[in-house]
């Protein structure tokens, strides 16, 4: 199977918007490259957090291929927050979608690599192959293996597609069984064939001033400004909370942020030191144990 070069690139593949190969001084790289296209990452994030709770699971949270929902992610747009990059936390992850829609022509298969420049800071991009006749933006999983919060810069490169030529055509396409990813127009969370389709979207965290962090990177404790989440919440245990707005002080984020503890934990506990509205009931004491 040969791999197909800049030129057949833009023969053959449907990539828009289309970037040529050029350098980009400040940017993270993109663009079709020698034998490859570089693709940028959109606005659009969700973060991986380890705070939802359930019944189900005994009160812990279970990552589940076939039921994976929303309360396991923040989501947060940087369209809206205003900043050019989010953070994902110490060995966790982030999905994203790419800038770009792409097509698949039929004889063709793409497969995703990390770029370089993340990688040599421990951040892995995975993305598994574009099948023949696949078309939509891909959905692209960002890992942190550091023990370190990472930035992730929006509208630039995350990762390298490759294409590959087959010999011979194949009998059946990703369009021909009706994938249940085809035609994708953004992020979207695992599906398993013959099970509910989860919801996809949920109301994105906002910065109530240009001089506020995300949420991700409210560890900094930069200044005394807060976060707003406009978005209802319906937590369980450990802090009973049923809010549709809370306002959280950065410095009270930039504590607990050294509990180690993931940002949806940090908004949950911080919500119960200093909500905008009464609490239902007192949250409990936190405990730490060595």
């Amino acid at each position: 199977m040969p791999v197909l070069s800049d030129t057949q690139i833009r023969e053959l593949v449907h990539i828009e918007p289309f970037a040529a190969n050029e350098k980009r001084p400040g940017a993270v790289s993109f663009g079709v490259s020698s034998y490859g296209y570089d693709v940028r990452v959109g606005t659009k994030f969700k973060v991986f957090t380890n705070a939802t709770l359930t019944i189900a699971s005994g009160g812990t949270a279970v990552v589940d291929p076939k039921n994976f929902t929303n309360d396991l992610f923040l989501t947060i747009d940087t369209a809206l927050t205003g900043r050019d990059h989010i953070i994902i936390p110490p060995n966790s992850f982030a999905l994203a979608e790419t800038v770009e829609t792409i097509h698949v022509p039929r004889d063709i298969l793409a497969i995703c690599v990390g770029k370089s420049t993340y990688a040599r800071c421990g951040i892995i991009v995975n993305v598994t192959p574009l099948e023949p006749e696949w078309r939509g933006k891909v959905t692209i999983e960002i890992s942190n293996t550091t023990p370190l919060p990472a930035k992730i810069y929006a509208n630039e490169g995350i990762a390298q597609m490759i294409f590959l030529k087959a010999d011979r055509v194949c009998a059946t396409s990703y369009a021909d069984k009706n994938g249940k990813y085809q035609d994708q127009v953004g992020l979207t969370l695992p599906m398993v064939d013959g099970l509910p389709v989860p919801a996809q979207d949920t109301a994105p965290i906002t910065s109530n001033c240009t001089s506020t962090a995300t949420v991700a990177s409210a560890s900094s404790g930069c200044c005394q400004h807060a976060v707003s989440i406009a978005r209802p919440w319906a937590l369980t245990n450990p802090v009973q909370l049923i809010r549709t707005r809370v306002e959280i002080p950065f410095a009270r984020l930039a504590v607990l942020s050294r509990l180690s503890i993931h940002p949806r934990s940090i908004l949950e506990l911080a919500a119960g030191l200093a909500p905008t509205q009464p609490a239902p009931q007192s949250p409990p004491s936190l405990h730490c144990s060595a």
